[in-house]
């Protein structure tokens, strides 16, 4: 497996559509302009939108696979194919399929591996990136179990039980995400103090840790525990309703929806370190 360069991925992740990264690796002389046919030895012209397809020759009219008959020819190795194939969030199985069409024998296995050293260079990104970010503009928090539930006495007892912490700034849609030991104060009010800045609008649910429910009115522990980062706090009773009916403004539906995204694919990892892969690349995607 070739050795693969932070600066170059990020080159590549910031294509949006499979032309424009081909483009990209054409100004890096990864994929000439031609080829040569191999059945007449005429130069055939690649266009960016025929690298994954069959070109017929102009002078003798066969069927030309580039990845097939021109693979060492071209530069364009499995990398730049499955690259691709992940910037387009394709799944495993089809992008092995995709491969089969266009006669390049990788295995699923290797396939695996490839996306395992993607997910490993944004977790190392990611690691540094977020230490870093400060959220200025009204944000949403919220706590959840991203394990199964046991609903009452009902079901099993889930094996384990993996706690996320989030912060999601409601107008650019860009999020932290924690993996977390647990929801007390002395965990999630440090990851609050660190990343969001003085001043700003805060809003949540009444769980214990934000809102003390014992006093009338109920107070904000937030800015209790917090009276140094001059913070505004408002929150929302979800066993009343989900939006404030005399404010719109005050909810956190943004930062549930990304729980319902982040839910499915958390569940079918099988360990820490690979949940922990996929929120990094999570937080990453919606960061581009």
């Amino acid at each position: 497996m070739m050795n693969i360069s932070w600066e170059f991925f990020t080159e590549c992740i910031k294509m949006k559509t499979e032309s424009e990264i081909v483009h990209f690796f054409k100004t890096l002389d990864l994929i000439p302009p031609s080829v040569l046919c191999k059945f007449c030895s005429i130069n055939i012209f690649i266009d960016e939108n025929d690298v994954f397809k069959r070109v017929y020759c102009p002078n003798c009219s066969t069927r030309n696979s580039l990845l097939q008959g021109y693979y060492s020819k071209m530069k364009f190795n499995q990398f730049h194919f499955i690259l691709i194939s992940y910037l387009n969030n394709e799944d495993i199985v089809s992008v092995e399929i995709k491969l089969m069409k266009n006669h390049m024998n990788i295995s699923r296995k290797t396939i695996a591996k490839y996306y395992k050293k993607f997910r490993t260079l944004i977790t190392n990104f990611m690691e540094n990136y977020i230490m870093d970010v400060v959220f200025t503009e009204i944000c949403e928090i919220d706590e959840s179990m991203i394990t199964a539930k046991r609903l009452g006495e009902h079901g099993r007892i889930p094996k384990r039980i993996i706690w996320v912490f989030g912060i999601l700034e409601r107008n650019s849609k860009r999020c932290l995400i924690y993996l977390v030991p647990d929801r007390r104060r002395q965990t999630i009010n440090p990851i609050i103090e660190h990343h969001i800045n003085n001043g700003t609008l805060i809003i949540s649910d009444e769980y214990p840790v934000y809102v003390n429910n014992r006093t009338t009115p109920k107070t904000s522990q937030i800015t209790h525990f917090l009276p140094n980062k001059h913070f505004y706090h408002r929150w929302i009773n979800h066993s009343i309703n989900f939006v404030n009916p005399f404010d719109e403004t005050i909810h956190i539906n943004t930062l549930e929806r990304l729980w319902q995204d982040l839910r499915p694919a958390i569940k079918s990892k099988k360990n820490l370190d690979e949940i922990y892969a996929y929120i990094n690349e999570f937080m990453f995607f919606s960061k581009f």
